[in-house]
């Protein structure tokens, strides 16, 4: 199956995911794959491809989706550098969301959706950097704070 998400839905023996503290080289390397497929949940071109091959529709595929809600856990979820994966994941439970995915103009409508998103938050981190470079400044630590922050050109000076 894809990245073996079929073979190791099929081959679970026991509640996964162990303690940090007694994985084995196996259980890391499960750990690693898993890890490296829920993030390719957040690309809705891989959710398309998934759902035009159908694999959507196969139900022990949707289990193993169920089974992949323990990345939600903060010791997992720390590990993620898509983040927003967890919220494709939660909408792959979804049997109409599954089901648009195979339509063209459905995944760009996610893309464009997940492109807006982003936009929003690096607005946010940079009102956030030049509210942080306006409080040093208002503090009397002047370039020397600034610099110490992110320095003159790092996107930290007020707007």
């Amino acid at each position: 199956g894809i990245f073996g998400a079929t073979e190791i839905a099929q081959e679970r023996r026991g509640p996964f995911p162990w303690p940090m503290s007694v994985r084995s080289a196996a259980s890391t390397a499960r750990l690693e794959a898993e890890l490296e497929f829920v993030q390719r949940l957040a690309n809705p071109d891989y959710l398309h491809h998934l759902a035009q091959t159908r694999l959507l529709d196969d139900e022990s595929f949707c289990r193993y989706l169920g089974y992949l809600e323990y990345w939600r856990r903060p010791e997992y979820a720390a590990l993620l550098s898509f983040p927003h994966c967890l919220h494709m994941l939660e909408l792959l439970r979804l049997a109409p969301f599954r089901e648009a995915l195979k339509r063209d103009d459905f995944k760009a409508h996610v893309s464009a959706l997940l492109e807006e998103a982003w936009r929003n938050r690096l607005d946010f981190v940079d009102a956030e950097k030049a509210r942080l470079a306006r409080g040093l400044l208002a503090e009397g630590g002047g370039s020397s704070a600034l610099a110490a922050a992110g320095g003159a050109g790092g996107g930290l000076e007020p707007t």
